[in-house]
């Protein structure tokens, strides 16, 4: 059962295969920034934030551009998984929706706050309160990276289980979701870099595979009605 019109449904699936695409570019774009993102102390910080400034700016657009994009793609894919099972495909799509919104707020509050301090200005009385105030939201971005990749991880965990017998999902990238998943839920004990890393480069696979599937109309679109 399709949503509306034909015409309407075949434009759905392109749309959101666009939108997956230009995902997968931005949280790649959003990698490479990272490469040249500075690793300060603590104590640090502030001093690295004024030598970077355009660096940091760079990842907090890239990330809502990410987000504006994935979490939409997201959606579509929960509709299209909705096949496979009316119960999890809601639960993957919420996970992985909000898990990419608390990484977004990251990146929001911790450079905000950076552009916030640096404001003021930098008196030698005001300077040790805005070194720790700068350090306590680099602090606190690690924690909202943490929560936003375990609930990334456990949305994209599920999205792997319901296409593994999917036609609209090769099984070779739900195997790589459930394997990005695992390791986005275990990030508390994951290497700090290595464990997002992988699921971030998952997630840009499905954005490109699945994207450009259904960017070229290999989606169709009763698929896309079938979690209504």
């Amino acid at each position: 059962m399709t949503d509306g019109p034909s015409a309407d449904g075949n434009r759905g699936p392109a749309l959101v295969g666009l939108l997956g695409i230009l995902g997968g570019v931005m949280l790649a774009a959003l990698i490479l920034d990272g490469i040249f993102q500075p690793s300060p102390t603590p104590l640090n910080v502030l001093a690295a934030y004024r030598t970077h400034t355009a660096v940091y700016f760079a990842a907090l657009i890239l990330s809502v551009a990410f987000a504006g994009f994935g979490i939409p793609f997201v959606a579509g894919l929960g509709r299209v998984l909705a096949s496979q099972s009316r119960t999890v495909a809601p639960g993957a799509t919420l996970l992985a929706a909000f898990g990419i919104a608390v990484l977004m707020l990251s990146n929001l509050l911790s450079v905000g706050a950076l552009w916030v301090i640096t404001g003021f200005d930098p008196g030698p009385a005001y300077q040790a309160s805005a070194t720790y105030e700068a350090a306590f939201w680099s602090g606190m971005s690690l924690v909202f990276n943490t929560a936003g990749y375990m609930l990334f991880g456990a949305g994209l965990f599920l999205f792997g289980w319901l296409a593994w017998k999917s036609d609209e999902v090769p099984r070779w990238l739900s195997r790589a979701a459930v394997l990005g998943g695992i390791v986005g839920i275990a990030t508390p004990i994951d290497d700090a870099v290595a464990g997002p890393l992988l699921l971030d480069v998952v997630f840009i696979l499905w954005c490109f595979v699945i994207g450009a599937r259904w960017l070229r109309g290999g989606l169709r679109a009763d698929h896309v009605g079938a979690g209504a």
